[in-house]
């Protein structure tokens, strides 16, 4: 199985600001196992906990409803970005503290990672796996200094490790990609990871 990314120097942040807000990648599918459900209620609940705002995609359905709902559930503030025409396919969730629409999905991810201090991404279909890959590129390209951590359920995202690692073998990305990302095996860690790289939380703890 191929090992996880090991965190580079780019997260050290010696001048970090605090978490205020934590961006949330994930599924809209309610077909999926109970675990991957089971770890975004526990992200939701961390996060109301912690007094972090959770920034996600609008839907109420799947693994972004999951955690949206144990968000609120523990105190706290929900703000979903969801275009109009998803909302018949994801199904808008109905209790969010405020609910952005953009005109168009390049337009939402814009608006995700501008409110968004930190990226955490729960296993998802494509779309997860797009808006995961902008904000890599971003970072890759020096755009974005902000933490991008995937929460690796039962070896989710294994096969985008080894991606990642033959196109470097094969020089279609330089190395220093996979010191762009961490990973962790669950929420609590990456929470951890998130809150200890030089940040504080930005609510109670």
């Amino acid at each position: 199985m191929t090992t996880p990314p090991k965190p580079g120097n780019n997260f050290d942040f010696p001048d970090a600001k605090k978490i205020n807000t934590l961006c949330v990648f994930c599924a809209s599918s309610d077909l999926v196992d109970g675990a991957y459900k089971d770890a975004a209620r526990t992200l939701g609940r961390r996060l109301g906990e912690l007094g972090i705002d959770l920034i996600f995609g609008g839907g109420g359905v799947g693994l972004m409803g999951e955690v949206a709902r144990s968000a609120h559930d523990n105190g706290g503030k929900v703000i979903g970005v969801l275009p109009d025409f998803l909302k018949t396919l994801e199904v808008q969730y109905p209790l969010a503290d405020e609910m952005i629409v953009p005109k168009s999905m390049r337009e939402r991810k814009g608006i995700m990672d501008e409110l968004s201090d930190a990226f955490i991404v729960l296993p998802g279909g494509i779309g997860t796996f797009e808006e995961a890959l902008e904000i890599l590129t971003l970072k890759h390209l020096g755009q974005c200094e902000k933490p991008l951590v995937f929460v690796d359920i039962d070896n989710f995202f294994a096969g985008f490790y080894s991606l990642l690692e033959d196109l470097v073998r094969r020089k279609f990305t330089r190395s220093r990609i996979l010191d762009q990302f961490v990973s962790f095996p669950d929420v609590d860690s990456a929470l951890s990871y998130i809150l200890g790289a030089g940040q504080t939380p930005g609510g109670k703890v």
